[in-house]
Protein backbone atom coordinates (compact mmCIF):
# COMPACT_ATOMS: atom_id res chain seq x y z
CA UNK A 1 0.00 0.00 0.00
CA UNK A 2 2.75 2.47 0.91
CA UNK A 3 4.61 1.82 -2.33
CA UNK A 4 1.47 2.50 -4.40
CA UNK A 5 0.81 5.74 -2.49
CA UNK A 6 4.36 6.98 -3.03
CA UNK A 7 4.18 6.00 -6.69
CA UNK A 8 0.90 7.92 -7.08
CA UNK A 9 2.48 10.96 -5.40
CA UNK A 10 5.53 10.89 -7.65
CA UNK A 11 3.62 10.26 -10.88
CA UNK A 12 0.42 12.28 -10.29
CA UNK A 13 0.90 14.47 -7.23
CA UNK A 14 -1.76 12.67 -5.17
CA UNK A 15 -1.42 12.63 -1.39
CA UNK A 16 -3.18 9.89 0.58
CA UNK A 17 -2.83 8.89 4.25
CA UNK A 18 -0.30 11.59 5.11
CA UNK A 19 0.15 12.68 8.69
CA UNK A 20 1.27 16.22 7.85
CA UNK A 21 -0.31 17.07 4.51
CA UNK A 22 -3.93 17.33 3.34
CA UNK A 23 -5.48 14.46 1.43
CA UNK A 24 -5.53 15.27 -2.29
CA UNK A 25 -6.42 12.47 -4.69
CA UNK A 26 -6.22 13.25 -8.39
CA UNK A 27 -5.88 11.06 -11.42
CA UNK A 28 -3.28 11.21 -14.14
CA UNK A 29 -2.59 14.58 -15.72
CA UNK A 30 -4.40 14.86 -19.05
CA UNK A 31 -2.97 18.25 -19.98
CA UNK A 32 0.50 19.37 -21.05
CA UNK A 33 1.79 19.94 -17.52
CA UNK A 34 1.01 19.62 -13.80
CA UNK A 35 2.64 21.66 -11.04
CA UNK A 36 2.35 20.97 -7.31
CA UNK A 37 2.71 23.80 -4.80
CA UNK A 38 2.96 23.22 -1.05
CA UNK A 39 2.28 26.46 0.81
CA UNK A 40 0.87 28.22 3.86
CA UNK A 41 -2.92 28.21 4.09
CA UNK A 42 -3.40 31.99 4.01
CA UNK A 43 -5.70 34.39 2.19
CA UNK A 44 -4.57 35.46 -1.26
CA UNK A 45 -2.27 32.51 -1.88
CA UNK A 46 -4.34 30.99 -4.71
CA UNK A 47 -4.46 34.37 -6.44
CA UNK A 48 -0.68 34.70 -6.19
CA UNK A 49 -0.17 31.16 -7.51
CA UNK A 50 -2.52 31.51 -10.49
CA UNK A 51 -1.06 34.93 -11.32
CA UNK A 52 2.32 33.25 -11.94
CA UNK A 53 0.77 31.12 -14.69
CA UNK A 54 -1.11 34.09 -16.13
CA UNK A 55 2.02 36.26 -16.16
CA UNK A 56 3.86 33.47 -18.02
CA UNK A 57 1.06 33.41 -20.62
CA UNK A 58 0.00 29.87 -19.69
CA UNK A 59 -3.65 28.88 -19.45
CA UNK A 60 -4.77 26.96 -16.37
CA UNK A 61 -6.96 23.99 -17.24
CA UNK A 62 -7.73 22.93 -13.65
CA UNK A 63 -6.80 23.77 -10.06
CA UNK A 64 -7.20 21.50 -7.05
CA UNK A 65 -6.52 23.01 -3.62
CA UNK A 66 -6.70 21.15 -0.33
CA UNK A 67 -5.75 22.37 3.12
CA UNK A 68 -5.06 21.01 6.56
CA UNK A 69 -4.72 23.52 9.36
CA UNK A 70 -1.89 25.90 8.41
CA UNK A 71 -0.69 24.01 5.32
CA UNK A 72 -2.25 23.82 1.84
CA UNK A 73 -1.44 21.84 -1.29
CA UNK A 74 -2.35 23.07 -4.75
CA UNK A 75 -2.15 21.15 -8.02
CA UNK A 76 -2.35 23.14 -11.24
CA UNK A 77 -2.94 21.48 -14.60
CA UNK A 78 -1.69 23.65 -17.46
CA UNK A 79 -2.40 23.70 -21.19
CA UNK A 80 1.32 24.29 -21.87
CA UNK A 81 4.53 23.10 -20.22
CA UNK A 82 5.43 25.02 -17.07
CA UNK A 83 8.28 27.40 -17.82
CA UNK A 84 11.34 27.98 -15.67
CA UNK A 85 10.16 31.57 -15.24
CA UNK A 86 6.82 30.42 -13.87
CA UNK A 87 8.47 28.00 -11.43
CA UNK A 88 10.87 30.73 -10.25
CA UNK A 89 7.91 33.07 -9.72
CA UNK A 90 6.07 30.42 -7.69
CA UNK A 91 9.14 29.80 -5.53
CA UNK A 92 9.45 33.55 -4.89
CA UNK A 93 5.97 33.82 -3.33
CA UNK A 94 6.16 34.38 0.41
CA UNK A 95 4.63 31.36 2.12
CA UNK A 96 5.47 28.81 -0.59
CA UNK A 97 7.44 25.89 0.85
CA UNK A 98 7.99 23.78 -2.27
CA UNK A 99 7.18 23.74 -5.97
CA UNK A 100 7.40 20.56 -8.01
CA UNK A 101 6.77 20.12 -11.73
CA UNK A 102 5.19 16.70 -12.01
CA UNK A 103 4.76 16.66 -15.76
Amino acid sequence: MAVKEIEDYLENGSIVNSVNYPRCEVGPCRTASRVAVLHRNVAGMLTAITTCATDAGINIAEVVNKSRDEVAYTLIDLDQKATDRMVESLNAISGVFRVRVIK
